[in-house]
């Protein structure tokens, strides 16, 4: 008779043994349908936002659990267009700070002064430091509108450019009026 030892590891052990998961499923995923282990590191329970506690975080193997890994990817590509803790946004409330997030709801909640903690969704906030660029920028005077051919909408607004209050109808009479007397003047050059 011949005896063979294999050195085996915690994970192994309760696959082997089988027996009821540490989240009320009858049987253990590593023994019913897990055939390769994974590598898990505690950046998938943060990821998730499970607390951290060994009771929570560790299967029957005494090991972080498998299931961890499962919606990891999902967490990840969640977070990525949702605003990070303690940035500041702007909320349908006012101006707030993101205290917490939460990813397959796609909303975060915000600390809004004066309103107290409120939950959004992704589409009601924007973020703060997006909105200012934009209001620096609205601001700032344009380079090219002084020479003119500027498109960009921030065109001269004193009362000499405008005509203080004139309709725009008298003005375009202007301008054709304007365009008249140059041809009257080019007329004249060539002796018409």
């Amino acid at each position: 008779m011949k005896s063979e030892f294999r050195l085996i590891g915690p994970r192994d052990v309760a696959k082997i043994l089988g027996g009821m998961g540490a989240c009320g499923l009858e049987t253990r995923c590593c023994s019913t349908f897990l055939t390769e282990f994974s590598p898990v590191s505690i950046k998938m329970a943060k990821a998730q936002g499970i607390a951290l506690t060994p009771s929570e975080i560790t299967g029957m193997c005494g090991r972080l659990r498998c299931c961890l890994i499962y919606e990891y990817e999902q967490y990840v590509e969640a977070r990525k267009t949702l605003p990070k803790l303690n940035k500041r946004v702007i909320t349908p409330l006012g101006e707030g700070k993101v205290v917490n997030v939460l990813p397959l709801k796609q909303a975060v909640l915000v600390d809004v002064p004066e309103k107290g903690l409120t939950e959004f969704l992704k589409h009601e906030i924007e973020p703060w430091d997006e909105v200012e660029a934009l209001r620096r920028k609205a601001n700032s005077p344009c380079d090219r509108h002084e020479n003119g051919g500027c498109d960009c909408g921030k065109a001269k607004t004193d009362s000499s450019a405008t005509g203080a209050g004139r309709d725009v109808n008298e003005e375009v009479a202007d301008k054709f009026q304007a365009d008249e007397n140059d041809q009257g003047d080019l007329d004249t050059e060539i002796g018409l």
